[in-house]
């Protein structure tokens, strides 16, 4: 599956497998992830790569699995991996990113627990208290209708 994005978007072997494994071996995703985070050359108006239709199959996703995962069948890889900290001395208070996303969430999560600890040294050691603190914070956030 990988080859067959290489050949759609031109990429070498291995990144078009961190492509695949970003959506979840889903190679429509793939295609369409690497089109739209710009790695086509900016689209047939600025001499690029024109990307493809929006889909390239005709299987249907639930409301609730295109919100979350786009047009994928099946949900990413990443899914799999758990909020780990850094074991570094010099950055404990940093997520690690072990599989290929989700950056944005986890930026955010990271975010908010230093905001809870005070704008932390980041050798400072996060605690299942302030890591249950942030996540709160953010589902509270996230409901709130304000």
């Amino acid at each position: 599956m990988a080859d067959t994005v290489a050949a759609i978007t031109g990429l070498g072997p291995e990144e078009a497998a961190n492509f695949l494994e970003m959506a979840g071996g889903d190679v429509e995703a793939a295609v369409s992830l690497f089109f739209e985070m710009g790695s086509g050359g900016g689209g047939a108006a600025f001499g690029g790569p024109t990307p493809p239709p929006q889909s390239l199959s005709a299987t249907p996703v639930s409301p609730v699995h295109a919100l979350l995962f786009g047009s994928a069948l099946a949900p990413p890889s990443w899914l799999e991996q758990g909020l780990v900290f850094s074991t570094d001395i010099l950055s404990r208070c940093g997520l690690t990113q072990e599989k290929n996303g989700p950056c944005g969430v986890l930026a955010a999560i990271n975010a908010e627990v230093v905001a809870e600890l005070g704008c932390p040294l980041p050798s400072t050691e996060v605690n299942d208290k302030t890591m249950a603190d942030a996540l709160a914070v953010i589902l509270w956030r996230c409901g709130s209708d304000s």
